[in-house]
């Protein structure tokens, strides 16, 4: 069995805004008439530098695994590509999930997004053509709220924030892990050098994360939020 690796700081740190960002929730105060969700968005997080998956990572894919075994979820959306290290995120995440007990066939790859607000418009594209009923975000609280706020702005399908239970997660964190490894990509390019390549061929540089998200958050109380330009 995997000893649970040691999550590196900047996945650290970035978790820690995004906690700062929202009050983390308790799944089970969900309204019964939100149960149950036909498809759940699990954003990504950094991959580990030798392919193992990070402590963020298995939290998200234990809660996703625990969301479908209760019934709570019968799809996903793994969404995150190569961004800190050069092993896709929504891969590592459904490797996880699948490892868990999770059918692949429940779980859709979503692998363009460098950030939380592409989390949100590419998964869009893929189930907005679905028109389901609802769509859930599975991740840490404030990140859930987060982007079930950018949902909520930038299409008609109603969010469901599903944030982990941090209880339950800490008991379920205390039993063991499977195994599992991922094979890096090609040609991998770290985020800053992707994202100088991009602002090159579409000739528009996104701005800070802290700014994206501060702005969206104020425009959103207007009413006025957008998705971000996508490549």
């Amino acid at each position: 069995m995997q000893v649970l690796p040691r999550w590196t700081l900047l996945g650290l740190a970035c978790a820690g805004s995004f906690m700062l960002a929202g009050c983390p929730r308790n799944y089970h105060t969900l309204a019964a008439s939100d149960l149950p969700m036909t498809v759940a968005l699990v954003p990504g997080c950094p991959t580990e530098a030798d392919g193992t998956l990070s402590w963020c990572q298995w939290r998200r894919a234990l809660w996703a695994a625990h969301l479908y075994e209760t019934g709570a979820v019968s799809s996903f959306v793994a969404s995150g590509n190569a961004v800190y290290t050069p092993f896709r995120e929504a891969d590592s995440i459904a490797a996880g999930m699948v490892a868990l007990g999770v059918p692949a066939a429940a779980i859709t790859l979503e692998p363009k997004a460098l950030h939380t607000d592409e989390n949100v418009a590419y998964t869009l594209k893929i189930v907005e053509p679905l028109a389901p009923a609802r769509l859930a975000v599975a991740s840490d609280g404030g990140q859930a709220a987060g982007a079930c706020a950018m949902v909520r702005a930038w299409s008609p399908i109603p969010c469901v924030v599903a944030p982990i239970d941090e209880v339950w997660m800490r008991a379920r964190l205390a039993e063991a892990l499977p195994d599992v490894n991922l094979t890096p990509v090609e040609d991998w390019i770290p985020l800053k050098e992707r994202e100088a390549l991009i602002a090159e061929s579409t000739g528009f540089r996104r701005p800070s994360s802290f700014w994206v998200y501060f702005s969206g958050a104020v425009l959103g109380a207007f009413g006025a939020s957008k998705p971000p330009r996508l490549p």
